[in-house]
């Protein structure tokens, strides 16, 4: 919805189509359904926990914009890197705020820990970020934002696989939803031309200039 609104208002000026729309609000209601279902809010939530996650998706949701403005397909590499110098520095600045340091001790580092923390670094990290500024480069914004309704379902059948959690029919309600919410908003971007980075030149050439 963030980066709907934000591409409306401040850089395509073009408002959502009615598919759009509907498809965000069924995905919207999909992760609803599952989020009541599964129960796991927590009742010790501070209200400056919840202000720091709407900011932190209003940050990355205008940063794949400004992306598409002043990023060109030939410099994801660079933008990529630079985030993740940016994150580790940020990360960097509040363990010296909140003292991890003095509590910090290799003794205490597992052989899963350490496994974990190398799969973050290789898949979540390396791969999966250069993947997402790659995509965001060729594709509009609005068709790749929807990898965030899809991310939780990708999680339950996870969950199912090496936990062995139950999938039940809310949700298994909640995943068609989702499903049919994405399905729209790509099917309507399908109607029109992916949208062009800010003073990119069309690569689209007619075929009497090639004779």
């Amino acid at each position: 919805m963030i980066v709907l609104l934000l591409d409306w208002m401040f850089f395509s000026h073009r408002a959502p189509t009615p598919a759009a729309a509907v498809g965000l609000a069924l995905g919207i209601s999909g992760l609803v359904v599952l989020a009541f279902h599964t129960q796991s809010l927590s009742g010790h939530v501070r209200p400056i926990q919840i202000w720091a996650v709407l900011l932190a998706a209003f940050a990355w949701s205008l940063g794949t914009l400004l992306q598409r403005r002043y990023t060109g397909a030939d410099r994801v590499m660079n933008f990529t890197c630079l985030q993740m110098l940016v994150g580790g520095a940020f990360q960097m600045l509040m363990g010296f705020v909140d003292r991890e340091g003095p509590g910090f001790s290799l003794s205490q580092i597992t052989l899963q820990s350490a496994l974990a923390l190398l799969y973050l670094i290789v898949f979540g990290s390396l791969i999966a970020a250069n993947c997402y500024t790659f995509i965001v480069a060729h594709v509009g914004a609005a068709r790749v934002s929807t990898y965030a309704l899809v991310n939780p379902l990708i999680a339950l059948t996870l969950g199912a696989l090496v936990l062995g959690e139950k999938i039940t029919p809310p949700t298994l309600l909640a995943a068609g939803l989702v499903l049919l919410g994405v399905a729209l908003v790509l099917w309507q971007g399908r109607r029109r031309a992916p949208d062009e980075p800010a003073g990119q030149p069309s690569l689209a050439v007619s075929p009497r200039r090639l004779v």
